[in-house]
């Protein structure tokens, strides 16, 4: 999961709350990747989404993978869901990388799912989640 973190190209850690509350919910097992800057995105952010993120490490401390500098969270994701049969909660399309796992443009195979906040709501219809953001 990536670009969970950004709501509307603004830092929203709460979205990353609402995703795991709801994905435990519907028991689905779930792991968290960040690129290796987040920790400098975070710190540069208010002090709300400070707290935000903090709880949601420490309510996910398991499920946090950040990928090493110079590297992007995106290849890690998309060989892990590859390798493992996994799915994927983006906006990102991934079309650079289409050539390199096939799945991904395979509307048949659904395993990448869009989400949306609307009104103060996650809302991933692939999965039946529709979960309050605070």
């Amino acid at each position: 999961i990536n670009n969970v973190l950004r709501g509307d190209d603004e830092i929203s850690p709460c979205l990353l709350i609402a995703l795991a509350k709801a994905l435990k919910k519907a028991d689905i097992t779930s792991r968290f990747y960040f690129d290796a800057n987040v920790e400098f995105l975070i710190d540069k952010a208010d002090e709300k989404i400070k707290s935000d993120w903090a709880k949601f490490k420490t309510e996910n401390e398991n499920l946090i993978k950040i990928v090493p500098g110079g590297s992007q969270a995106d290849e890690f994701i998309l060989m892990k869901a590859d390798k493992e049969g996994s799915h994927i909660i983006s906006n990102d399309r991934y079309r650079d990388r289409e050539h390199l796992y096939a799945w991904i443009g395979n509307r048949e195979e659904r395993r990448l799912h869009k989400f949306t906040v609307d009104e103060g709501t996650l809302m991933i219809p692939d999965l039946g989640i529709y979960e309050t953001v605070e």
